[in-house]
């Protein structure tokens, strides 16, 4: 996935950080909807819900940033 967020962003935007968020998080939905039995503690959970937060912040002050 950091190859495909590598590709549409050359120059950067984003810390590679995000790319490796936006990839776990997908793989994490795919498990859970297709998977029997996902199993995650609340730490992991908790974690990735911040890291998804952060994701979701970077790209709005991203986007903000272009609207003006």
């Amino acid at each position: 996935m950091d190859e495909i967020w590598t590709a549409l962003h050359p120059d950067r935007h984003f810390p590679a950080e995000l790319g490796r968020v936006l990839s776990r998080t997908y793989d994490v939905r795919l498990t859970g909807d297709y998977a029997v039995g996902l199993s995650m503690s609340r730490e992991e959970a908790e974690n990735l819900l911040g890291a998804t937060r952060r994701f979701v912040a970077e790209v709005r002050a991203y986007l903000e940033g272009e609207n003006r």
